[in-house]
């Protein structure tokens, strides 16, 4: 999802974003990319390179977003329009003359953000997604309260005939860290799509009622199903009371049916955690992109940061921000099945800044830190990042004869066989590519040399991956594939 890099309420716009993901089948896998929709900055383009997108959309600030975070303002300005409107007819404005009033007011754009032809060119190039005719970034911005639709699919259309939980929560009360932190962590769930899933028989919980539950949430936002029997000790509840808690985060929803993997080659023992540090927009796309394609990955909350960095630094004392930089300590501290170590790493501050926020945190964990380091943005882009795939289809083998032109042929698309029923129309699972464009040529089949063969990575025509093993001659070159 690329987003406005000046939008100056950028932490509403990707909390909207984050809404957006909850619902989208397989959204909580996806990555925010910050851009002026002229250019994207060489480290976001890394990231985008390496997690190698399918299908690229791009979000736009409306009235919506007003609406949703500053109700009085919008009621203010859909009262001036109603009494202008009733000044120029001469009359009392009609209800479905408010209705309009209101509806087009929440659609009316408030940025002049887009994505320019040139920038559109090089991700068509670079990245290859599927596109429709010159529409590389999806037509039209994706806005507040949007529900996806094809080729994307809304996952409450697909819960009735998948094995859902029984219910998500909802935080109550967030303070002090900030509703995209939690919303990072977990997931969030809007009013509409609550009541959605309400209809559906899926209860939403809330909490974060009291302090103590908030310093629980914080440990398992931190370290998720690592050190759970610590967190269930500390807590004074039982494993499987966390389990059902780690099942209804609202991410949940988006994987059903669905699971990761990586490469079997990857190290995944030896890699430090990552904390990103820095309150701009550019450093939560860091770390939500990071975080997506790896795991053991936190953004330090901003209340924290401002906290280390100020001069003289605050009082420390037994709070929520101590909670998280000693639960941050602890799972950098390994254990019988990964290495120790923690690296820190911003877009935006100084070494120096971030030397600070080093010190800091050393001396606010309980116990000493191994291999604590401060480190560059790019060291951290994972060279297998996780992928999504559809559980039930993983043993399905496909076979493909790839012509002398190097020319692959399209291929019936695996169905899903995780549920009961499936409507191809709302679900969108059926193979539609009478008008998407495969660019050729394009990476879109890279080579990659693994025990004397050679594997050819296709992509499906869904937001998921296919990667059938292709056994080829050795003397058939990557080259001759796209000439």
């Amino acid at each position: 999802m690329l987003v406005d890099l000046n939008d100056t309420h950028w932490q509403g716009s990707c909390l909207r974003v984050i809404e957006y993901f909850t619902r989208l089948w397989g959204g909580c896998g996806n990555i925010i990319i910050p851009t002026d929709g002229k250019e994207i900055s060489p480290l976001f383009w890394k990231i985008l390179e390496r997690f190698d997108p399918d299908y690229v959309d791009a979000y736009g600030r409306t009235g919506r977003d007003v609406e949703i975070e500053e109700p009085a303002e919008f009621e203010q300005a859909y009262q001036r329009h109603i009494a202008g409107w009733e000044q120029q007819s001469g009359g009392k404005c009609e209800p479905y003359a408010a209705e309009e009033i209101r509806a087009r007011l929440r659609e009316t754009h408030l940025t002049q953000f887009g994505i320019s032809a040139e920038l559109q060119t090089e991700l068509r190039d670079r990245l290859a997604p599927f596109y429709f005719q010159q529409w590389i970034v999806e037509a039209g911005l994706l806005g507040a309260a949007g529900v996806p639709h094809y080729p994307h699919t809304n996952v409450v259309e697909i819960l009735p005939y998948a094995q859902q939980p029984q219910r998500v929560f909802r935080l109550k009360n967030v303070a002090p860290f900030s509703a995209l932190w939690w919303a990072a962590s977990f997931g969030h769930v809007n009013a509409e799509m609550e009541g959605q899933l309400a209809k559906i028989g899926v209860e939403v919980t809330s909490q974060g009622s009291t302090a103590e539950e908030i310093r629980f949430l914080i440990r398992l936002a931190v370290k998720g199903y690592e050190e759970i029997e610590s967190s269930s000790f500390f807590a004074n509840t039982s494993l499987k009371a966390i389990s059902q808690i780690l099942e209804s985060m609202p991410f949940h929803l988006s994987m059903a049916g669905l699971g990761s993997y990586r490469s079997i080659r990857h190290r995944h023992w030896d890699e430090p955690v990552v904390a990103v540090a820095g309150k701009s927009l550019q450093d939560f796309a860091l770390y939500y992109a990071i975080s997506r394609m790896r795991t053991r990955v936190a953004w330090i909350p901003p209340c924290v940061l401002d906290e280390v960095l100020a001069s003289p630094p605050a009082r420390e004392t037994i709070d929520e921000a101590w909670c998280f930089v000693n639960d941050l300590a602890s799972l950098a501290r390994g254990n019988s099945r990964r290495h120790e170590g923690m690296v820190i790493v911003s877009s935006t501050l100084e070494d120096a800044q971030l030397e600070q926020v080093k010190t800091a945190f050393s001396s606010a964990s309980v116990g000493h830190l191994q291999r604590f380091q401060v480190g560059r943005p790019e060291q951290v882009i994972p060279a297998e990042p996780l992928r999504l795939y559809e559980t039930n289809n993983i043993s399905v083998l496909r076979s493909i004869a790839v012509a002398d032109d190097g020319t692959i042929p399209l291929f019936e698309t695996p169905l899903p066989k995780s549920f009961s029923k499936v409507d191809p129309v709302p679900a969108q699972v059926a193979d539609r590519t009478e008008h998407q464009r495969v660019p050729r040529p394009a990476p879109l089949c890279p080579w990659r040399a693994a025990d004397g063969r050679r594997e050819l990575y296709v992509k499906r025509r869904t937001h998921l991956l296919q990667r059938p093993h292709l056994p080829l001659p050795e003397q058939f070159h990557p080259s001759r594939c796209f000439g």
